[in-house]
């Protein structure tokens, strides 16, 4: 049985407010897209799920079984939504970082648990920077070889944090 979300809302508006006519409005639609909307839903169910009362309407058993699950069903939909958009916009990788021993020990470990609340997917990779390396990180992104590869094989950036008043703070 395909269930199309649009499907499942117009029969959660037409369980709530009981006329084709009222659903269409809560929903934007037309009338007769909603009554399109219900028989498709019938045809994928198998069955009846509204009979006419008067100018209104009212489920049957089926539609009042499938009415109180649409609610779950739409709420799992919007979930997955989110979630995929959250598993796209994730942020993941390795951050390589070099401070003097000082900072690696009172500022580090803030800056990282900050880091990890908001994305859990970044390792962090600290080293202890010598003055001369933090001279060398000031100037082009090519210091980066200095941990280890001779040939950086990624672009990178190094951001520099230090005291306003220095020499490197000025460059």
């Amino acid at each position: 049985m395909d269930l199309s979300w649009t499907s499942l809302r117009a029969l959660r508006e037409l369980d709530r407010r009981g006329t084709m006519h009222a659903a269409a409005k809560a929903l934007g639609y037309t009338p007769s897209a909603v009554s399109q909307q219900i028989a498709a839903l019938e045809t994928a169910a198998g069955c009846a799920l509204i009979v006419r009362v008067g100018r209104g309407v009212a489920l049957t058993p089926e539609g009042t079984v499938l009415a109180r699950h649409a609610d779950t069903l739409l709420e799992a939909g919007r979930a997955a939504i989110a979630d995929l958009g959250a598993a796209r916009d994730r942020v993941s990788g390795r951050v390589r970082v070099g401070m003097f021993a000082a900072a690696l020990s009172t500022v580090l470990p803030g800056l990282v648990d900050d880091l990890h609340g908001r994305h859990p997917g970044v390792r962090v990779h600290a080293r202890q920077l010598t003055g001369t390396d933090l001279v060398d990180a000031s100037g082009p992104a090519r210091s980066i070889s200095r941990w280890g590869s001779t040939t950086p094989r990624w672009r990178s950036r190094v951001i520099r944090c230090c005291a306003s008043n220095t020499s490197v703070a000025s460059r």
